[in-house]
């Protein structure tokens, strides 16, 4: 049995079970973020940025929502420049929300560290 806690420690990843049950509920989670929509909130912060008012933003929440709402994100392509062998730089400038800890469309490979989209397959 784990606790929600349990389901962002790296241990997890040393049992096959457990395992199973962190990619179960990130599935599930991502269906209900991919249903929810961006709040009021989200969409005061994009006008902040439209206004030059907004400097910069920052969440620890994985939904996008606020790239979602309009404002560059640090997880978004359009962020990032290609600098070769499959590693890119951040274009801080532009970035006007910093996701601490990630979010939840992007997956990355726990073999080759591949950054990819999260998508059903």
């Amino acid at each position: 049995m784990l606790k929600g806690r349990d389901l962002f420690d790296a241990s997890l990843f040393r049992d096959s079970t457990s395992t199973s049950v962190f990619y179960t509920f990130i599935s599930q989670l991502k269906q209900s973020v991919d249903a929810a929509s961006p709040s009021p909130t989200h969409a005061f912060l994009k006008t902040l940025d439209t206004k030059k008012k907004l400097l910069r933003s920052y969440t620890q929440n994985i939904d996008g929502f606020e790239e979602r709402a309009g404002l560059l994100g640090s997880s978004s392509d359009d962020a990032r420049i290609a600098t070769g062998k499959g590693k890119s730089k951040l274009k801080t400038r532009d970035v006007r929300n910093v996701q601490l800890h990630g979010d939840i469309h992007r997956v990355r490979c726990t073999f080759c560290s591949a950054d990819l989209p999260c998508t059903e397959e």
